[in-house]
């Protein structure tokens, strides 16, 4: 039996509940899911009797949209990951909400200049949305990209500082690499008294390596999955490991399962009761707001994190099944959260293999991977492929 849904937020009007339905059953391949309730009389709806959404399904629904009707005034159509036949689709506004974000969450003000970390070029628009709310709240921002790393990364700190920068956003993996530097050389630039990150898992652990390393710093925090775009918010009076929902996205918990709909009047995706993959409950905030927050306490799916990419095992495997000779795959990822992170793609090979089978599986399962083909270029060795000869073929 389901549990009934809990939410920290108050509960949707019946008539918000049918321009929901209204616009989910533009869908050709939502209609038949929705039609049951949208010949109900209005008042009669509710959210919570409404059937969930999957991932799946929200990928065919974008999939079918119009895009000459989705949006008048320009729209963004994203890919974060899954495989490029079927990636994970989003869509948003031009804007990506990013005044309404800057409502709530202001990280930088008028007067801050933003480094901007985020690549352009990694099809989920975190380097747009920063930008975004950053203008909005009156900051200059510096679209440095993803070039403060590596061998220069000494140099491009001391270009930031001559640049007045005061603010530093940038995906987990990324601050810890610069938190790292700074740790061991003893640095302390300007641009990190205030640190922001965005993304589609929940990073505790770089906030803590921040808060341990920079007492001073403020650490911001945007939980932005994929398919659903921003969903909460954390400030540096927070607890890292909650959120709180913006005023358009409610959330609601059931049987443990986090699920999102998405209310804004611009909002073109079909988000509603979105099952979002993680586990999680409401949980009062030390930051003292009045309505709980939300705190991320898992996955419900087998996603999980690797060199800052959410990414999803079974994908993965069934990439590597794809290739010729390979019988069988299974993924281990082994020193999860540190520089050492790696990711094992083990292969039981078929009786008689043809030649470069480790290459094979190896480059098809980087450009068929959305998520894998942004692994940091100095880093090759953290996908490694190993192939076995045995005769079982494994479970996942």
């Amino acid at each position: 039996m389901t549990a009934p849904a809990v939410t920290g937020q108050a509960a949707l009007p019946a008539e918000t509940v049918v321009r929901l339905l209204r616009r989910a059953a533009r869908m050709p391949s939502l209609r038949q899911k929705y039609a049951p309730w949208l010949a109900r009389c209005p008042e009669a709806v509710s959210l919570t009797e409404l059937p969930t959404l999957t991932q799946a399904e929200l990928s065919q629904a974008l999939g079918e949209l119009d895009h000459e009707h989705a949006s008048r005034s320009g729209s963004y159509l994203c890919a974060s990951g899954g495989p490029i036949g079927a990636p994970t689709l989003s869509l948003m506004p031009a804007d990506l909400f990013g005044a309404d974000i800057a409502t709530a969450w202001q990280p930088v003000t008028r007067g801050d200049v933003l480094a901007n970390l985020f690549s352009p070029g990694q099809l989920w628009p975190a380097h747009q949305l920063a930008s975004s709310i950053a203008t909005a709240a009156g900051a200059t921002v510096l679209p440095v990209t993803g070039l403060l790393t590596g061998p220069n990364l000494a140099a491009w700190l001391d270009y930031l500082q001559a640049r007045g920068a005061t603010a530093l956003a940038a995906p987990p993996a990324t601050l810890a690499q610069v938190l790292r530097h700074c740790a061991s050389t003893g640095r302390r630039p300007a641009c990190l008294a205030k640190l922001v990150w965005i993304g589609d898992e929940l990073d505790v652990l770089a906030a803590g390596q921040a808060l341990a390393g920079l007492p001073d710093a403020q650490v911001w925090g945007l939980y932005a999955p994929a398919q659903t775009g921003a969903v909460g918010w954390n400030g540096p009076a927070c607890d890292p490991g909650t959120v709180h929902p913006l005023a358009y996205q409610h959330v609601e918990v059931v049987d443990g399962a986090v699920l999102v709909t998405s209310t804004h009047q611009r909002c073109l995706s079909p988000v509603l009761r979105y099952q979002l993959g993680a586990a999680g409950r409401f949980a009062d905030c030390p930051c003292g707001a009045s309505l709980p927050a939300l705190r991320i306490t898992s996955r419900t799916d087998s996603s999980f994190k690797f060199c800052g990419q959410l990414v999803s095992a079974a994908e993965i495997a069934r990439l590597a099944r794809e290739v010729a000779d390979v019988a069988e795959a299974r993924v281990v990822l082994r020193a999860p959260g540190n520089e050492a992170e790696e990711l094992e793609i083990q292969v039981l090979r078929g009786p008689v293999p043809r030649p470069w089978l480790t290459d094979r599986v190896r480059r098809h399962v980087l450009t068929g991977h959305i998520a894998l083909s942004q692994l940091p270029c100095d880093r090759p060795e953290a996908l490694r492929i190993t192939i076995t000869t045995g005769r079982t073929l494994w479970a996942l």
